[in-house]
């Protein structure tokens, strides 16, 4: 079945999208640590509601078995989380752990009312941020908390657009390989024709 979301006109399912993540991105790129599209749905019950945020449902995300290597997600550069918001749209939400910065990316360009339900993923990462922070500084061993304040940015109105509405999951994948690589991700980074011209879905299907 997930194979299957691979042909043209069709929406990747979760399933793709998180092997190629953890099993493509994360492994090529040194540093990168990716979450599944699951992160958001049980950190904020399925919804995009920062009012429903609940960390105790993510609470071990931050130090969990594949990051044992480097202990927690605060001793990478790059955290990069799918969302799928309602199955019916995908967003980036991309952080720079060096600079404390927390971006979101929407391939779609959003709305007025989108950008505000939009806001949520980045408020809720924040607060998840701080709190797992506090967490790791607990110990053991004791730590010190960066001073640094997390800032977020809405960077949907710089994100490469795109025009077909099935393919939102290959902009994800896309977006997500580029970033993980140091990309400053510009409207003109790459376009739809691009996605068709090399025939990314293919692509996805031969890893």
């Amino acid at each position: 079945d997930s194979l299957q979301t691979l042909g043209a006109e069709t929406w990747l399912n979760d399933h793709v999208i998180n092997f190629i993540a953890k099993q493509v991105i994360q492994r090529e790129t040194p540093g990168t640590h990716c979450y599944s599209s699951y992160f958001f749905s049980r950190l904020l019950h399925n919804s995009s509601d920062a009012g429903r945020y609940d960390f105790s449902q993510v609470c071990r995300w931050h130090m969990s078995q594949d990051l044992r290597l480097v202990g927690t997600i605060f001793n990478c550069r790059h955290l990069l989380v799918p969302i799928n918001k309602n199955n019916s749209h995908r967003l980036l939400l991309y952080v720079n752990l060096e600079s404390r910065l927390i971006s979101l990316f929407d391939s779609g360009g959003g709305s007025p009312d989108a950008d505000n339900t939009n806001r949520g993923y980045l408020t809720a990462m924040r607060s998840y941020l701080l709190k797992a922070e506090a967490v790791v500084a607990r110990g053991p061993p004791a730590r010190t908390i960066n001073p640094t304040p997390w800032t977020t940015s809405n960077r949907s109105g710089s994100t490469p657009r795109q025009t077909k509405r099935y393919d939102y999951g290959v902009f994800t994948l896309v977006n997500m390989s580029l970033l993980a690589q140091g990309t400053n991700m510009k409207l003109s980074t790459y376009s739809q024709s691009t996605i068709y011209q090399r025939n990314m879905r293919r692509h996805i299907a031969h890893v």
